[in-house]
């Protein structure tokens, strides 16, 4: 059976129990084998669901709402102003 971490997102806090599968300094996931993860990996807590990207992504549609609306009204007395 092959081990994936795909459920983990960058940013999450985790708990991971089991054996180091090697002797060097390794950062991250490298450091453990599946056979080794005895404990597993819990979740202890998700990231934040507004990422820097959502962010940016809101304030562009809020954006184009603001100028929609900005050039409706401006637009306004131009159109009412043309003959039928």
């Amino acid at each position: 059976m092959a081990f994936t971490l795909d459920f983990l997102r960058p940013g999450s806090l985790l708990e991971v129990t089991g054996v180091p599968g090697s002797r060097r300094r390794t950062t991250g996931y490298a450091a453990f084998s599946s056979s080794s993860l005895a404990g597993g990996i819990v979740v202890l807590k998700r990231p934040p669901w507004w990422t820097a990207s959502k962010v940016l992504a809101a304030l562009a549609m809020l954006m184009s709402a603001v100028f929609a609306c900005g050039l409706g009204r401006l637009l306004r007395p131009v159109c009412a102003a043309r003959p039928s």
